[in-house]
């Protein structure tokens, strides 16, 4: 199970930074453009949600060091299904709920 959620994840990793590059190109054109802004294109939201992963993805790695000291006594099979949520909502769920949001906000303009 854990192989197979592995692939799964290296599978929608591209779609997931597709996906956030979407949204921070959307919501950076809606609101930062009419600020003087310059645009952002695509291929450049997808470079910048890069960026900004690799930083978040440091910081919480550096707080995990720092937090296992306790054995963590669940399974591999339970580890791994917990990293792949925390993935879903990361890559999915919290680019679609900001897209939503920034949707909202941009109506009311």
């Amino acid at each position: 199970m854990t192989i197979l959620l592995a692939i799964f994840t290296l599978v929608l990793l591209p779609v997931a930074y597709i996906w956030d590059g979407y949204v921070t190109q959307t919501l950076w054109n809606w609101f930062a453009v009419p600020l003087g802004a310059p645009k952002l294109t695509l291929v450049g939201a997808i470079g910048l949600s890069v960026l900004v992963t690799s930083f978040y993805l440091s910081s919480a790695v550096a707080t995990r060091v720092q937090m296992a000291k306790a054995p963590d006594p669940s399974n591999e099979d339970e580890k791994a299904m917990r990293n792949f949520t925390h993935f879903v909502l990361l890559g999915f769920a919290i680019p679609l709920l900001s897209y939503v949001t920034g949707m909202i906000v941009h109506h009311f303009q």
